[in-house]
Formats: C-alpha cells, structure tokens, sequence
C-alpha cells in the first residue's frame, strides 16, 4: 500500500490507522514524507507492517510513488491519500473482486467529505459499477476513477514503466494501460472517505487546464480514441449513457431514500473503526 505524503497533513495518523486497521496481516503500507516536516505523528504507532521514508527535498507525487513502488514488496498494489481514511472492509472486497474477475486494476466509488459539501457535509459517488470497456469510454472523457481507491496487480504497473513526469501522473497512466489491453473495473461499493478541501491540487480552476495541455497526456488520449473507434466503443458509449440516464430517471423516491441512509450507516462505521473506537490497530 503506498502513501505519499507531501507536507505532512494533520490527518496523515487517521489515514494511517484506517488504512493499516483494513490491511491483512501479511500486508504492508509504505509512506513516503518529503518536505521540511518530518511524520513525528507516526512514531508512536508500533506496526511492523507500517514503514516510513523521509526525503529532505520536495518530491512531486510521481516521484514518491515511484519511490514506493520500487521498495515495496506485494504482488498487489494499493493507493491511500494522506487526507483520507481507509474503509475497513476496502481491501478483501476489492481483492476478492479482482481476483474473480481476472483485472489488473480495480477502483471503487468514495465517499466525499468536507466542509465546503452543503449542506451535510458529505455525499457519496452514485453506486455505479464500470465494466471494462465502460472504463475506456469514460477515460476518453475525463479521469472517471479516484486514485486512492486503487488496488492492481504490481505487473500491470510496472508494465507501464510506472508513473509518468505529469501533473495527472494517474489519469495517464489508466489511459496507457487500457490501451495496452490491461483490464479495468470499477466496484459500485465504496472504499473510501475522500475529503474534499481547498488546499488540494486537483481543487485548483487551472489543474486540469495545464494537465491537459501536457503533450505525453494528450498522445495518450490520441492513442486511446484511436482504440475506442477500432473496437467500436464509441457507438456503444452513446448507449450507455441513454441507459444510465434513464436508470436514474425511473429510480424511485424511496429508493433514493434507502440509498441516503445506508450510505449514512456506511460512513458512520467506516469513521469509528478508523478512528479507532474499536481497537487501534
């Protein structure tokens, strides 16, 4: 599991915690701090499974996953923000999910907290599954999968030589893999609390305007359209999104309900385990 660090947030424990709270026992979750500010707040944590590395010097993001990735050890790998916390039952339903379904990548939907979300402060991602072909519609589009919630296999990545010198390091990277035939899902289910503040990159109006004025992210994208019309993809998408429209159209008012309230009760225990009212890990 892999946790670059940048300036390390007040939140970086919780994450930590929740994180190692839903990892197995054989697992391992690798930190990359880098910056002024050494990760004091983890010293007191005593898990063999956890290691920190320092870098006195600023590192971007693909730099410290890049570092995490050569020193990590798993067959599969994982992603965590320092500002997020880690649902409990994340990593065996993704696993489980992955395994059975024969991908090398697989996402989940978030749960997105923060103050600035009126009016309650929260709301999840709607529950829809993506299948593999699904996903390559979407990436042509935007960037339809949230990083932190990723979980694939260490082949896949490295296949891609890792993440690129970019600003969406991710979104490149889905976009490269998918056109070298990896296979991608994303789970209805959620994996994460993803909090949603003003001091994040991707908050900022002018992100995805440089992102996608990059020139290794816009051959990938040229690449990928390239792939969607030989296999006939783009006809299919405009079926799909007249049929996911529709689903939500006939969905009725006390579904919509029940929806509200078991995501409230998933939150609720996703907070408490990861904040550890029911054993620190």
């Amino acid at each position: 599991m892999l946790l670059p660090s940048l300036g390390t947030p007040k939140t970086l424990r919780s994450a930590v915690l929740s994180t190692l709270f839903a990892l197995g026992p054989e697992d391992e979750l690798l930190v990359q701090v880098s910056g002024s500010e050494k990760a004091e707040v983890l010293s007191k944590i005593r898990d063999s499974r956890l290691r920190v590395f320092f870098s006195p010097t600023p590192m971007r993001v693909y730099e410290a996953l890049n570092t995490l990735l050569a020193k990590s050890k798993g067959s599969f790998i994982g992603r965590i923000d320092a500002d997020d916390l880690c649902l409990p039952w994340r990593f065996h339903a993704q696993l489980k999910f992955l395994l059975r379904n024969k991908l090398d990548f697989v996402f989940s939907n978030a749960v997105l907290v923060g103050r600035s979300i009126k009016p309650f402060g929260l709301i999840p991602q709607l529950p829809v599954r993506l299948t593999h072909e699904e996903s390559g519609l979407y990436l042509g589009l935007s960037n339809p999968f949230i990083h932190p919630t990723m979980l694939a296999r260490r082949s896949a990545i490295t296949s891609t030589a890792g993440y690129a010198e970019l600003s969406a390091e991710d979104y490149d990277m889905w976009i490269r893999a998918w056109n070298s035939d990896l296979r991608f899902s994303r789970m209805s289910s959620y994996a994460i609390l993803y909090r949603v503040h003003p001091d994040q990159i991707t908050q900022n109006p002018q992100f995805n305007k440089r992102a996608l004025s990059e020139e290794k992210l816009r051959v990938s994208l040229v690449e990928l359209e390239s792939q969607l019309l030989s296999k006939g993809l783009i006809e299919q998408g405009f079926d799909l999104q007249e049929a996911v429209v529709r689903s939500l159209r006939q969905r009725s008012f006390a579904q919509k309900m029940l929806l509200s309230k078991g995501a409230r009760r998933v939150i609720e225990f996703g907070k408490r385990r990861a904040l550890g009212s029911g054993g620190n890990p």
